[in-house]
C-alpha cells in the first residue's frame, strides 16, 4: 500500500488494515525535520508529513535492541485505547526504503499544548486530572511490564494536565513483573472492566506474540485476584 500517511485523524488500531501492514509512505509527502539520532534507546528521525503534522520514524534496522520491530509499541497503543489511556497513533511504515514505525509527534516545544513531564512544576503532580490519568498508566504498564516508563518518557497536556504516554517500545518483556502496585478505586475498576472485558485477548492477539500475550494476561489475572474478594 502507497500513500502520503497522515495518521493524525487515524485510531491506533484502525479496524481498515490488518495490525501488521506496513504502509509505505510517499517520500515527497514527509521531509527530515531533525537529525536521524535523538535521544533514546531507539534510533529516530522527526518527520514533517501533510498539513505540516510531526511524526516521529523508528527504523526497525537501527535499533540497538535485537527484536525491536515496534509490534509491542502498536499493541500498547491499543491497550491504551481499551483503556482510554492517551497515547499516540502508531503505524508501521516503510519509508526511503526503510521498515519501521511512524507515530504522531506530541513532544512539542514549551509553549505548545504538550510538553515533557519533566518540565512540569511541582504543582501539577497534585492535580487530580494528572494523578487520575498517571494512576491509570500504571495499570497498563503493570499490565505490559513496561521497562522504561521515566519522566521522558510521558507528556502532560497544558490545558487539562492528563499524562499522555510515548515511548512504548519497552513493553510485553517476558521476563517477571518489573512492579506491583497498590490499587486505587478507580485503578481497581479499570482492572475488573479489563478483566471483565471478553474481548481483551481477541484484541491483544491481533498485537503480540502468543508468548506475549499469555504473560499479559497472567499479569492481568493477578492483578484482578488482588482486588477480588478471597
Amino acid at each position: 500500500m502507497n500513500e502520503g500517511l497522515d495518521t493524525g485523524g487515524m485510531a491506533s488500531a484502525p479496524r481498515d488494515l490488518p495490525p501488521r501492514t506496513t504502509i509505505h509512505i510517499k517520500p515527497t509527502a514527509y521531509r527530515r525535520v531533525h537529525g536521524a539520532h535523538l535521544r533514546g534507546s531507539f534510533a529516530k528521525t522527526v518527520l514533517c508529513g501533510p498539513r505540516h503534522r510531526k511524526y516521529l520514524f523508528k527504523p526497525d534496522g537501527d535499533n540497538t535492541i535485537e527484536m525491536m520491530d515496534g509490534h509491542t509499541a502498536i499493541a500498547f497503543a491499543a491497550l491504551a485505547a481499551l483503556a482510554g489511556v492517551d497515547t499516540p497513533t502508531i503505524r508501521r511504515v516503510k519509508f526511503r526504503g526503510e521498515k519501521g514505525t511512524l507515530q504522531e509527534w506530541r513532544n512539542a516545544p514549551a509553549g505548545d499544548e504538550f510538553a515533557p513531564a519533566a518540565t512540569f512544576p511541582q504543582d501539577v503532580s497534585t492535580d487530580p486530572r494528572f494523578v487520575q490519568s498517571f494512576r491509570r498508566l500504571d495499570v497498563l504498564d503493570a499490565i505490559a511490564n513496561t521497562d522504561d516508563r521515566n519522566v521522558n518518557n510521558f507528556l502532560v497536556d497544558r490545558n487539562d494536565h492528563h499524562v499522555i504516554a510515548v515511548d512504548n517500545d519497552l513493553t510485553f518483556d517476558l521476563s517477571p513483573p518489573m512492579f506491583h502496585t497498590q490499587l486505587d478505586a478507580d485503578q481497581q475498576a479499570l482492572v475488573s472492566d479489563l478483566h471483565d472485558r471478553s474481548h481483551f485477548a481477541s484484541v491483544m492477539r491481533r498485537y503480540l506474540l502468543p508468548s506475549e500475550l499469555q504473560a499479559a494476561t497472567a499479569r492481568l489475572d493477578a492483578l484482578y485476584a488482588d482486588i477480588s474478594p478471597a
